[in-house]
């Protein structure tokens, strides 16, 4: 056997033991961006260990986005993923899921060629207009999406706009029930939110400041004060944690001092309402600056994320699904970038 030679020789066996006890992300997680882009990087690894090739667009989006946050666009696994993301592209443009889909629970089954409000602007259209800035999606194809938000049936209430849930007539929004119950908050925010951010990026259409001021007003109206909360839908039910932080962010842009509180009382509070909670937090952590929104020189979100880092380790460990590692890599890569 050899004779170690030296304190340093024993402690560096030592720390090379402890090392190989534990988990990268925990040795190499130093600072707050490193401990963010160590939960990004377990939840890419997980995904592409998970990924049998059936996953729905949106998830193969969020893989282009994280990596090419953590890795820079000329990653080629980016392109890889945008390939797999444009061969799920629907006849009209647009994208939404792989299957046929009743939404309202009420017989009217949506066709698997249907194009989704909220996949074509949260989902895959944060992502393609990231990469049209980037110069891999042709201009063009953000046109088409602003287009089909645009052109997606709306309903015109007393207090704005709610935008329907697909371009399906099933999912068609009136002014009558059950119809007048089909107008899904968070949808609709997202829309207006992706809308603005394309109309900063350049792309036009007719209508398109009036329709996010319209969106906003109803989302405004919307919004419970007494629980800082939104309905999920026309019905009143409460929005699920996940989505309530979707709705936040939207509205952080649209209406800051309403996102503002809503997602401050989010990152002060634990969730335990469905297996996706966590997700709240990890999307919330990398809002943006903005006036009473800092700490320092840093965001307000990314102190008050620090005490969310086990529970989206936790997550991205045991995560309900392949498709939610996607989205938990993709806000921890923001994370990352951001804090």
């Amino acid at each position: 056997m050899k004779r170690l030679g030296s304190w340093q020789t024993i402690l560096g066996v030592v720390t090379a033991l402890v090392v190989g006890l534990l988990p990268v992300s925990s040795v190499r997680a130093a600072t707050r961006a490193d401990q963010w882009e160590a939960v990004a990087v377990d939840a890419i690894t997980a995904f592409e260990a998970a990924d049998q090739g059936g996953e729905e667009a949106h998830a193969y989006a969020y893989m282009a986005g994280a990596i090419a946050r953590l890795y820079g666009w000329s990653d080629p696994r980016v392109q890889v993923y945008l390939d797999k993301v444009y061969a799920l592209r629907k006849p009209d443009g647009g994208w939404g899921l792989n299957g046929a889909y009743d939404k309202f629970n009420d017989g009217t089954v949506n066709p698997a060629t249907t194009t989704y409000t909220v996949t074509i602007t949260d989902h895959v259209g944060l992502v393609l207009l990231d990469a049209y800035e980037q110069g891999l999606v042709p201009a063009a194809d953000i046109a088409t999406l602003v287009s089909l938000t645009m052109s997606t049936q709306t309903w015109t209430f007393s207090n704005g706009q709610c935008t329907a849930y697909s371009r399906s007539s099933n999912d068609a929004i009136s002014g009558t029930a059950p119809a007048n119950q089909r107008c899904v908050h968070n949808v609709n925010a997202l829309a207006a939110w992706w809308l603005r951010k394309a109309n900063a990026a350049g792309f036009v259409a007719s209508g398109l400041n009036v329709r996010v001021q319209n969106i906003t007003r109803h989302e405004v109206a919307n919004y419970l004060v007494a629980t800082t909360w939104w309905p999920y839908r026309g019905t009143l039910q409460p929005n699920d944690s996940d989505h309530n932080s979707a709705d936040a962010e939207a509205m952080y842009d649209l209406a800051n001092p309403i996102g503002r509180e809503v997602a401050y009382q989010m990152l002060t509070h634990t969730y335990t309402d469905n297996a996706m909670a966590p997700m709240a937090h990890l999307r919330l952590v990398g809002l943006p600056p903005a006036p009473g929104s800092m700490s320092g020189a840093t965001t307000l979100w990314c102190v008050l994320g620090d005490g969310w880092l086990t529970e989206v380790t936790l997550f991205v460990a045991n995560a309900p699904t392949t498709r939610s590692l996607a989205q938990a890599a993709y806000w921890a890569s923001r994370n990352a970038k951001v804090c």
